[in-house]
């Protein structure tokens, strides 16, 4: 399998999961997150990924991270199919607890990192 986290398959997710909301342009997408319509072509593209604070910012207008990042879907609540096993209330409340935080770029780096790796082993 390709390293999907290193953007080879990222930046089609993110435009799958831009149509799938229904925001038929980027720029419309890209105001919505609260990033330029540049910047959002370069997600799309494959030249540039979006960071935490982008990505939660997705998450919260509806797109699935997980599946951007992974390539994986939690099941959905209407048919119960999926990739992967749902969050735990637990991971699901610690989640919520590092979405409300002010994350420093570091700090994003250092998560993308992870998640990178925890993809690896998918």
């Amino acid at each position: 399998m390709a390293d999907d986290m290193e953007g080879l398959e990222i930046h089609v997710r993110i435009r799958e999961e831009r149509m799938r909301l229904g925001y038929r342009s980027q720029s419309a997408f890209a105001r919505e997150i609260g990033i330029d319509t540049r910047t959002e072509n370069m997600y799309e593209v494959g030249k540039s990924l979006p960071g935490l604070r982008e990505l939660l910012k997705m998450q919260q207008i509806g797109a699935d991270a997980i599946y951007i990042l992974s390539g994986r879907r939690l099941p959905s609540e209407e048919s119960g199919e999926g990739d992967i096993t749902p969050p735990s209330p637990h991971h699901v409340a610690l989640y919520n607890e590092v979405a409300a935080l002010d994350v420093s770029a570091a700090d994003v780096d250092l998560l993308l990192t992870v998640a990178r790796r925890l993809a690896r082993r998918g």
